[in-house]
């Protein structure tokens, strides 16, 4: 019997993921250690140090770094967190926004300007609506931690 392959494997927690967390599911051939942390810090340790064998990535970080001769990952389209985008739009009732092309010049709060959920929205806006990005000014709340305002920084040089 041959050794099985060792693996880390760095991600977030979902209902995708919960059983190679507490190891119910085994994959075949692989010793997976699978390191639960803080989904911003995977990204950050990631894309700057190559840390891990498997990671979850953000796909607009991604597809930044890959733009910029970042490392030479593999993206495989695996999709551990799963959202509704359209489900985390939240409108002030006083705006008067009552349609999407009703945020022309309006304010929108978004947590990272660089996040693939802001990009997906940015993307929407657009082409489903006719709104673009730049018609559409952004806040962008001060980042969770300082490594991932490092990570920012990077990214926008």
């Amino acid at each position: 019997m041959s050794a099985k392959l060792q693996i880390t494997m760095a991600g977030g927690r979902y209902d995708r993921t919960r059983s190679l967390i507490d190891g119910s599911v085994q994959p075949e051939g692989l010793d997976l250690e699978y390191i639960e942390m803080p989904i911003e810090e995977v990204f950050w340790r990631m894309l700057r140090y190559a840390e891990f064998d498997v990671a979850e990535c953000s796909l607009a970080y991604y597809l930044i770094s890959k733009s910029r001769g970042g490392p030479d990952f593999v993206a495989i389209p695996l999709f551990p967190s799963r959202c509704f985008r359209h489900g985390f739009i939240f409108i002030n009732k006083k705006s008067g926004i009552k349609r999407p092309q009703d945020l022309r010049g309006k304010t929108m709060g978004v947590p990272e300007y660089s996040m693939t959920a802001a990009l997906w929205l940015r993307g929407m806006f657009e082409h489903d609506y006719g709104v673009p990005p730049g018609e559409i000014l952004p806040v962008v709340r001060p980042p969770a931690s300082v490594r991932y305002l490092e990570l920012e920084r990077e990214v926008q040089r």
